[in-house]
């Protein structure tokens, strides 16, 4: 199955890990809940950057990969449909910033507050890196979003992305 966004695609998964492309970027990661047999063949799995799990760890691990220094230098994001972006930053963890398997959600979220057509306020909690928050408030110029989350970086990530998304404080509300 290919899950595809204006700049993501899962290219294939198998193996505990999955094959992505982020725009021209090309990345392996780890995915341990994708026990079964990649479906490409193993030359088909190449990319510009890799994740890879510290032996005998769950989730900490290091990237490596000819194009790291893009990922770690912020040049590197996920373009939505709706025509906004969120940027990508290389975790420990394996986790890039952004999980673009919302993107149907983000048009759904979009989609109503589109038709509302008054003034919103919306409370996004749990709101990561700001994909739900900035869905809702570039939608339009009457939503208000409160976007709550315990992490000070995926805070100061989403206030990176309101930012790069043109959204200021008067629309978006940014808490940890």
């Amino acid at each position: 199955m290919v899950v595809a966004s204006r700049s993501y695609v899962l290219r294939d998964s198998g193996g505990c890990r999955r094959l992505e492309s982020f725009g021209a970027t090309t990345v392996i990661r780890a995915c341990p809940s994708a026990t079964w047999a990649p479906g490409l063949p193993a030359g088909s799995w190449k990319a510009d950057v890799s994740f890879t799990l510290e032996p005998g760890a769950a989730s900490k691990g290091r990237w490596s990969g000819p194009r790291l220094a893009e990922l770690e230098n912020e040049a590197f994001r996920l373009d939505v449909a709706d025509g906004w972006s969120l940027g990508l930053w290389p975790g420990e963890n394996g986790q890039l910033g952004a999980f673009p398997e919302q993107e149907p959600n983000w048009r759904w979220l979009r989609e109503v507050v589109q038709a509302a057509d008054r003034p919103l306020r919306v409370l996004n909690l749990f709101g990561y890196t700001g994909g739900s928050t900035i869905a809702c408030a570039a939608a339009s110029p009457l939503a208000r979003v409160t976007h709550l989350d315990g992490a000070k970086a995926a805070v100061s990530r989403a206030r990176l992305n309101a930012e790069r998304s043109g959204l200021g404080d008067e629309q978006v509300r940014l808490w940890m």
